[in-house]
């Protein structure tokens, strides 16, 4: 649904400051909760769990988010999110103690949820083409995403209280901007058909299951791939840059993708999803050799950039106008679910496998339903000719 946007360049400004800042403030986040978590005395064993009840909000805000796009105009969703956010800094800069990193984590899950699923709904709902709306965030996001762990590792060799005042600035700037973006209306979906959900449907279909393939590699890029490339004797300033790499893919493929026809939307999204999982399982095979693993990476990273990049775009123009924010929703459900489930499943076949063969096994159970399911039945309505 194209909607007209007589304030665009406002609107396009607002969109900026918010994309950037929310990004910022994240990446900050990355770095500094774990660093103040092991400052405070807690375990490693203890931040992962912490980052797992993150993943748990994260889900089961996705659930709602259908629901609150049908009631509440995207912009809302938005500010609440960079709210959240804010209390989440807040609750750390009061107290360290476990409670506090509980709360901080569950807040900036939900934050997470509402934040990117209501940016995209915004972005698709403008008169330029889905996909390079959806580009253009992913390419904001991502500057953030490699501004804030800078800032955060510059700060905190000041203070800790520095580097979270830091992510709480960026996150009011976040709400802030969202002042100039323009009030679309709550989508309306009463006279839609309600019969099939939509994870069912022709090409909304392919579009969650290629963000879960998204999900797990951004969860094993973030847990295990460190440690696959430190036990191999890369130091950790050489895994920092790797890792780093495969976002700057991320973003460089974002230049390819604007000018991609229509008709080949579909195979590109399949081949984003091949491209990262071919990077995890040969990681562990190619894992002392940076230059080999510098270019998986990169490979993957692209792939991730398609994926999460194209997925949003495939599921909104696969349902009618008013289901397209229950459709993005779905997809960010999906990434959301595997972001929880796969680095569970690797920690639970560590006891009968290795790490590398886990990661490989992990790799072909989060690619193969993308690959599979246009092969299944499909119900509802028929996907785009654009798509088909």
């Amino acid at each position: 649904m194209t909607v007209p946007r007589p304030g665009a360049g406002r609107d396009g400004a607002a969109s900026l400051v918010s994309v950037v800042a929310f990004s910022i403030a994240l990446g900050i986040g990355t770095v500094a909760l774990p660093l103040l978590a092991l400052a405070a005395g807690y375990s490693p064993a203890t931040i992962g769990f912490l980052a797992a009840t993150s993943a748990i909000t994260q889900l089961l805000a996705r659930l709602q988010l259908p629901w609150l796009l049908d009631r509440l105009p995207d912009r809302a969703l938005i500010a609440a999110a960079g709210v959240l956010l804010s209390v989440s800094y807040l609750s750390l800069l009061v107290s360290t103690s476990l409670p506090s990193f509980v709360a901080s984590q569950l807040l900036q899950g939900a934050a997470r949820a509402l934040f990117w699923t209501a940016t995209q709904t915004h972005a698709v709902r403008g008169a330029s083409g889905t996909v390079s709306m959806l580009a253009r965030v992913m390419g904001l996001s991502g500057v953030g995403s490699m501004i804030g762990p800078v800032l955060a590792g510059l700060l905190a060799g000041i203070s800790f209280q520095a580097a979270l005042g830091a992510g709480l600035a960026a996150s009011v700037l976040t709400t802030a901007a969202c002042l100039g973006l323009e009030r679309l209306p709550p989508y309306a979906r009463g006279d839609e058909p309600q019969g099939t959900r939509i994870w069912r449907r022709n090409g909304a279909d392919l579009a969650c299951w290629s963000n879960f393939a998204g999900g797990g590699w951004r969860a094993i890029l973030g847990s295990y791939v460190p440690v696959i490339l430190t036990a191999a004797g890369l130091v950790p300033g050489m895994v920092g840059v790797l890792v780093a790499l495969a976002d700057a893919a991320g973003i460089a493929v974002l230049a390819v993708l604007v000018r991609l026809p229509t008709q080949r939307i579909q195979p590109a999204l399949e081949l984003g999803v091949v491209a990262a999982c071919v990077a995890l399982a040969g990681l562990p095979i190619v894992a002392t050799s940076p230059v080999a693993v510098g270019l998986l990476l990169a490979l993957g990273g692209a792939g991730a950039g398609t994926i999460v990049t194209l997925g949003p775009a495939v599921a909104s123009e696969s349902v009618s106008g008013g289901e397209q924010g229950a459709a993005i929703a779905a997809t960010g459900t999906f990434r959301a679910a595997a972001l929880l489930l796969t680095p569970a499943a690797v920690a639970g076949s560590l006891s009968a496998i290795s790490l590398g063969p886990a990661i490989a096994l992990a790799a072909l159970a989060i690619g193969a339903p993308t690959l599979l399911v246009r092969h299944l039945p499909r119900r509802g309505v028929g996907r785009p000719a654009a798509y088909s």
